[in-house]
């Protein structure tokens, strides 16, 4: 929350995921995530394909089957968007098939 009392929506939090991404920085993009989700605010498939390409640069499988489960549960699974950053992903770490 910030100083005002507000909730960023779900846009800025994409920006400051996206931008934590394209530095490089994945523990602080993943740890964002979490916040961002702690906070109540869900994610949406744009958020998603901006942090999937952050676990198939560094491999971490790990990372990308928990967005995965989440894409799942919340039915982002049929977005084209996220269905291609998921293949994406996972090619990128070495599973394919």
């Amino acid at each position: 929350m910030s100083k005002t009392g507000l909730v960023p929506d779900v846009v800025a939090w994409y920006a400051m995921i996206s931008r934590f991404v394209q530095s490089e920085k994945i523990a602080e993009a993943v740890e964002l995530f979490r916040d961002m989700l702690v906070a109540g605010v869900k994610p949406n498939p744009i958020t998603i394909t901006g942090l999937l390409p952050a676990f198939g640069s560094t491999g971490s499988v790990k990372n990308g089957k928990e967005i995965h489960g989440l894409v799942y549960r919340t039915n982002m699974y049929a977005n084209v968007f996220v269905a291609t950053a998921l293949i994406d992903m996972y090619s990128k770490c070495g599973i394919v098939g």
